[in-house]
């Protein structure tokens, strides 16, 4: 009898260890079951784990890297994240931006890049646009971020270089050529919707470039 009493103080686990192998148990469970759910996505996959761990894991933090394209990064506990004030995404640095929930180093970097090439967002839903972003990581910020459109810096027309406009992710090498020889011939344009009342565009890129677009 001393010997099993000697064996079970032994196996005896403290509450602290009890709650990891709880917590070890689940992600098991949760990954096969992410597996059937998501198949190879492992975005979708991760995510699904990262919120069940925060829900039974408390103050337990984890972080996972080598997702998608090997560099996506995310974090499980997003509780943590809706205490703070909203980042204003335009203004925001690199280091602001890894406040968001799902962004690591890596996105962080591209959603500055891309914001410098735009000039600025002004709606959520171009963050979709950048590099690699997806719905559940989206999902998992949009509430923590704001968009002041005031900020958002326009080309204009009349004096950009040929280069200045084509560096803008919304056009292309044939509409840039097509504005600098429209301007040439005609002179001056009198408003920035002149280049599709004219045709010297597609209209349908209207409501993509006209928060980007002067004359003055």
């Amino acid at each position: 009898m001393g010997i099993i009493r000697k064996a079970l103080n032994y196996l005896r686990f403290t509450r602290s260890e009890q709650l990891s192998l709880a917590i070890l148990c689940l992600i098991l469970v949760f990954v096969n079951l992410a597996k059937l759910k998501f198949g190879e996505n492992p975005t979708e996959s991760l995510l699904m784990i990262a919120d069940t761990i925060r829900v039974f894991g408390g103050e337990h933090n984890v972080s996972f890297a080598n997702k998608p394209d090997n560099e996506i990064e995310a974090e499980a506990d997003q509780g943590k994240y809706r205490k703070k004030e909203p980042v204003e995404i335009n203004q925001a640095d690199s280091s602001d931006l890894l406040e968001l929930y799902g962004i690591g180093p890596v996105f962080a970097s591209r959603i500055v890049k891309f914001r410098n090439l735009l000039g600025g967002f002004y709606k959520p839903e171009q963050l979709l646009e950048v590099y690699g972003m997806d719905s559940a990581r989206y999902i998992g910020f949009i509430e923590r971020i704001r968009i002041d459109t005031s900020t958002v810096i326009k080309l204009n027309l009349n004096t950009a270089g040929f280069r200045d406009l084509l560096r803008h992710p919304y056009l292309d090498y044939d509409e840039v050529k097509s504005i600098v020889r429209y301007r040439d011939m005609n002179g001056p344009f009198l408003s920035p919707g002149q280049i599709w009342n004219d045709s010297v565009i597609q209209a349908d890129k209207k409501d993509m470039l006209n928060p980007y677009l002067k004359v003055k």
